[in-house]
C-alpha cells in the first residue's frame, strides 16, 4: 500500500477547538477528519508546521463553495478549508493531500463536504479549495484541525487520521 498510518487522534476526552497530530515527516501527506459541532457553529480549518503549530499569515488559499466562484485569500494565519458553518449536530468531513518537500512551499489541495440539517429534504454543501505554507526550510511534522471562528466546539466524535508516503 503507498499510503501508510502515521497518526490516529481524537476527541473522545472532551469537547475542544483543536486537535493536534504529530508524526514522522513524509514526503506526501494525506489527512483526513471527521468532526461534529456541539455548543454553537464551527468553522473548520488547518494549521501546519514542524515541530509546532505555525500561527503566522504563512498561508494562502483558494476555495470554491458549491462550483461557484472561488475567492482568493492571502497572508492567512489558517487555512480555513471548511465547507462552511458547521452548526450545532451537523457533521463535516474533509480529505487534504499534501506534497510536503522540504526545501519548496508546501502545496495543499482540499475538499470538503458539510452534512447540513438532517433529512433528504436538506442537501450536503462541497468545498474545494488549494492552498500553500510558504515554509520552505522544514516538512510538516504536526497538524492542527481547528475551529477558526466559530462559537461551539467540536464535538467528542470528532477523529484525525495523517497518512503518509515517501
Amino acid at each position: 500500500n503507498f499510503w501508510e498510518e502515521l497518526a490516529s487522534v481524537d476527541l473522545s476526552g472532551g469537547a475542544a477547538d483543536t486537535l493536534d497530530a504529530t508524526f514522522t515527516a513524509k514526503k506526501y501527506l494525506w489527512i483526513q477528519y471527521f468532526t461534529k459541532a456541539t455548543g454553537g457553529t464551527v468553522i473548520d480549518g488547518f494549521r501546519v508546521g514542524n515541530s509546532t503549530i505555525d500561527t503566522s499569515a504563512n498561508y494562502s488559499y483558494r476555495r470554491s463553495p458549491n462550483g461557484g466562484a472561488d475567492g482568493t485569500f492571502t497572508s492567512k494565519d489558517v487555512y480555513a478549508v471548511g465547507a462552511g458553518a458547521i452548526q450545532t449536530g451537523e457533521v463535516a468531513i474533509g480529505n487534504i493531500f499534501i506534497i510536503n518537500n522540504a526545501s519548496n512551499e508546501k502545496l495543499l489541495i482540499g475538499n470538503t463536504m458539510l452534512a447540513e440539517a438532517a433529512g433528504s429534504a436538506n442537501a450536503p454543501s462541497r468545498k474545494e479549495s488549494v492552498a500553500k505554507w510558504v515554509n520552505t526550510s522544514n516538512q510538516i511534522d504536526i497538524v492542527r484541525l481547528q475551529n477558526s471562528t466559530g462559537t461551539g466546539d467540536m464535538g467528542t466524535e470528532t477523529i484525525m487520521k495523517v497518512w503518509g508516503s515517501d
